[in-house]
């Protein structure tokens, strides 16, 4: 993978094992006859053939027997789905099993994928790993495709719909942590240290937060 990155010290050495097809362990003396198919990958073909390359000349004619040119995703936007699902079901016995609604879909149809598989991948590893929901909107992906969808469309982010009803989460801790105190002092007659127990809270815990939400125990 990457054949490019390969340090241009090494790719002699690589060379030579593909055309002499031996090989001599590291700290060992002996050389061993090898067969083997390589298939390389690289997206770094700028400046083949020029002192700016990455790749040395010679090793890319080498490996280039048979040459599979892969578009990227932009322009083979119907494999984005199907790759989607398939990445969707690799993650399932770890996540739970997700889906994505028709307009996650759409959304994910319309973005270019400028990291192509590798990104596809990593912002639905992230998603699925940041939230529980089993139908994966729009919005869920916001945080990670927040770049035009394509030319002459808008941001993905004005495509998602906001949605409503959400408060910080701070907000919503601070009332529900405030709710269960009040309810485990009313359940223990006002018995601090039983309502601290009962909602597995330390004692010095409770009663400082009693004082912030204002409550009497």
């Amino acid at each position: 993978d990457e054949i490019g990155e390969l340090p241009l010290d090494l790719q002699p050495n690589l060379l030579r094992v593909l055309e002499t097809r031996r090989v001599r362990r590291v700290g060992g003396s002996d050389e061993r006859d090898v067969d083997v198919r390589i298939v390389a990958a690289t997206n770094r073909l700028e400046g083949l053939g020029t002192e700016a390359s990455p790749l040395r000349l010679d090793l890319y004619h080498r490996v280039a027997a048979v040459v599979v040119t892969l578009p990227p995703l932009r322009v083979r936007r119907d494999d984005i789905l199907e790759l989607a699902e398939a990445f969707l079901d690799e993650v399932a016995d770890r996540f739970g099993r997700r889906k994505l609604t028709a307009d996650a879909r759409d959304a994910m149809w319309r973005y270019d994928w400028p990291g192509n598989v590798r990104e596809l991948r990593h912002v639905l590893e992230y998603v699925v790993a940041a939230y529980d929901d089993a139908l994966l909107e729009p919005w869920h992906l916001e945080e990670r495709l927040g770049a035009p969808v394509g030319p002459g469309t808008p941001a993905l982010a004005a495509l998602v719909p906001t949605p409503t009803g959400f408060r910080p989460i701070e907000a919503e801790v601070r009332e529900l942590e405030s709710a269960r105190m009040r309810a485990a002092l009313a359940a223990t007659g006002g018995n601090q240290r039983r309502a601290a127990q009962l909602i597995e809270m330390p004692l010095r815990t409770f009663v400082t937060k009693l004082a912030r939400y204002g409550l009497k125990g």
